[in-house]
């Protein structure tokens, strides 16, 4: 499993539910947000000793809460989306990297739940904890490549199935216009989306000897990826992954996602 400990992941909005998302609200949690007058009832272990000896009077440390939040995984297993041979497949990267992204979601106490697009549309509903890993787990090594759904079907089961708001991450290489349409339109919708793409340019470069020939046609449709890419940008934030590197390299590109409480 990829090692993503150190990437910035996790939902976009907050929920009520205690987690490690800084909600930009006071609350219970670690995170220091300012100082105020200490009023009778506040625990001692709040005052801050320093200000009160500069102004005084007691002064209390306020905290910024922390909540968690909804994800959902979504990977594009499709007949369409398969470049390379299966054991180094955009479909096997993907794979890898929904796994890693559940378990880095979910140890910061968020839900995550999961939808498969293949010859049939699986989905694993949104919950907390380790036993929701192995079911995303149980689902991601059954996947196999194939299928003729509609990719748009994604926006129907999110909109009927899964909670509002959640945040949305696509793993898909990109390889058709009916995915970058389906990321509009769930842009559209208000979804919060994230797109990590393993290059299927970069899979198949991998598969040939060097050739010039085949280097021109590389960096052409390099150039054509990184326009698509660049269009993408405008409706969710784009992690195009070079699968031969480890994902939390690339995860590193990434700001950090917008919180809203």
């Amino acid at each position: 499993m990829e090692d993503v400990r150190r990437a910035n992941v996790q939902p976009r909005r907050a929920r009520k539910w205690i987690g490690q998302i800084r909600s930009r609200r006071i609350g219970l949690g670690s995170g220091f947000w300012g100082l105020r007058e200490y009023v009778p009832g506040d625990e001692t272990r709040r005052i801050n000793w320093k200000a009160s000896a500069r102004f005084d009077r007691l002064i209390a440390n306020e905290v910024e809460g922390e909540r968690s939040g909804d994800a959902v995984i979504v990977l594009d297993a499709r007949h369409e989306a398969l470049v390379g041979p299966l054991p180094r497949s955009t479909t096997e990267a993907g794979v890898r990297a929904a796994l890693a992204l559940a378990s880095e979601i979910l140890a910061g106490r968020n839900r995550v739940g999961l939808v498969v697009q293949r010859e049939v549309l699986d989905w694993v509903y949104p919950a907390f904890g380790r036993k929701q890993l192995f079911r995303i787990l149980d689902a991601l090594i059954r996947v196999r490549p194939g299928g003729d759904w509609p990719f748009d079907h994604i926006v129907w089961v999110l909109e009927r199935f899964f909670p509002r708001n959640c945040h949305v991450i696509l793993v898909s290489p990109l390889l058709d216009r009916e995915a970058m349409e389906t990321v509009e339109d769930l842009a559209a919708r208000g979804f919060g989306i994230t797109i990590v793409s393993p290059s299927p340019l970069e899979i198949e470069r991998a598969m040939y000897a060097d050739d010039p020939t085949l280097e021109v046609a590389y960096r052409l449709m390099r150039i054509e990826r990184e326009n698509a890419v660049s269009a993408l940008r405008r409706y969710a934030d784009v992690v195009d992954w070079d699968p031969r590197e480890p994902l939390a390299a690339a995860l590193k590109g990434v700001s950090p996602f917008p919180r809203h409480g």
